[in-house]
C-alpha cells in the first residue's frame, strides 16, 4: 500500500521523518510538518526491495515560473494527476505495465529532461506531497498544496517511451526498442497513431460529439489550440498530433469522444462507422 509521511518543512534536521497514519496527518501538519505520500506502492520499509507495486511514474517541476511549467505540461503526454505546490506542479502518470528495469529510461532519461524537473526527485522510492495540506517551509505563508487536474488515464511503457526522447544515447535504449518499430495492426495502436486534427475535423458536427464544430489555430510553440463551436478551450492538439487536455479526453480521439459517452463499446463501434481502416481491427 502506500505511505503517508511527515517531514518538519522548516525544521527537518531537528525533528526526523515519521511514517504516519493519515488520521494523524492533519495535526502534525498544524505543528509545521509537510505531508508526504509514496508514489508506489510497499510492503515494510520504504525501499526498492519492498516495492510491490509501480503506481505511476512521476516528476516534481519546481524551476522558472509556474506560467512557463505550464507550457512545458502542454507539450507532452496528459498527465493522470497535476498537483499544484507553492513553487511547482507534481506530474503523475497512471501506469499499466511498468517495470523496475525501464523506470529509470522513463523518468530520469525522459520525463526530467523534458519538463525540467528535478533530476533527484525520481527514485522509485520517491514521496511527493500529498494534496490537502499545506506547505509549511514559511509558517507564516502557508501554501494549500491541491490536486489541479485528474484525469481517469493510464499508459503503457511502450506509449512513454514512444512519445519521450532520451537523452541517453541509442546504445541505452530499452532492449525492445526494436519491436516498437514493427507493424502493429491492432485496433488500438491504430487510434494511438491516428492524427487528432484530421480525426476531429472529420467528426466535427456529428451528432454522436452533440454537433460539436471543431476548429484549430497555430501556436508558436507547433501546438494548436482546439476551438469547440468557434470558442477557446483548454485543449490542444500536440506537435505529434496527440490531444491534450485539462477538461476533456485525451491524447487519442477514443478518449475525446468517450468523453462524451462513457461507454466503451458504444464508442468503439462509432469510431469503426466512422473510419473505416478501423472496422476489421481488433
Amino acid at each position: 500500500m502506500k505511505q503517508i509521511w511527515a517531514l518538519h518543512d522548516s525544521a527537518p534536521d531537528r525533528f526526523p521523518m515519521q511514517l504516519i497514519d493519515i488520521k494523524h496527518a492533519s495535526e502534525l501538519n498544524t505543528k509545521g510538518y509537510g505531508i508526504f505520500e509514496t508514489i508506489n506502492e510497499f510492503n515494510g520499509s520504504r525501499k526498492v526491495d519492498n516495492l510491490s507495486k509501480i503506481i505511476a511514474w512521476a516528476v516534481d517541476i519546481d524551476e522558472s515560473s509556474k506560467e512557463v511549467q505550464l507550457e512545458r505540461i502542454k507539450k507532452g503526454l496528459i498527465p493522470s494527476l497535476v498537483v499544484e505546490t507553492k513553487r511547482g506542479f507534481h506530474l503523475h502518470w497512471l501506469a499499466v505495465d511498468a517495470t523496475i528495469e525501464n523506470w529509470k529510461s522513463i523518468v530520469k532519461d525522459r520525463l526530467v529532461p523534458f519538463y525540467g524537473a528535478d533530476p533527484k526527485a525520481c527514485d522509485l522510492a520517491r514521496i511527493l506531497r500529498k494534496p490537502g495540506f499545506y506547505h509549511m517551509k514559511d509558517p507564516l505563508s502557508p501554501f494549500m498544496v491541491k490536486e489541479v487536474w485528474k484525469w481517469k488515464v493510464a499508459y503503457t511503457e511502450k506509449q512513454m517511451l514512444t512519445f519521450y526522447a532520451s537523452s541517453k544515447s541509442p546504445k541505452e535504449a530499452p532492449k525492445w526498442k526494436k519491436s516498437m518499430t514493427e507493424k502493429d495492426e491492432s485496433f488500438w495502436n491504430h487510434i494511438y497513431r491516428m492524427d487528432c486534427e484530421e480525426a476531429l475535423s472529420k467528426i466535427s458536427g456529428n451528432s454522436f460529439v452533440n454537433g460539436e464544430t471543431y476548429t484549430f489555430r497555430k501556436n508558436h510553440s507547433g501546438t494548436k489550440n482546439i476551438f469547440v463551436d468557434g470558442k477557446s478551450t483548454s485543449c490542444w492538439i500536440d506537435r505529434d498530433g496527440k490531444i491534450g487536455s485539462l477538461d476533456r479526453g485525451g491524447p487519442s480521439i477514443y478518449q475525446w469522444v468517450n468523453w462524451f459517452h462513457k461507454n466503451p463499446t458504444k464508442v468503439i463501434n462509432f469510431l469503426k462507422n466512422e473510419f473505416p481502416e478501423l472496422r476489421d481491427l481488433k
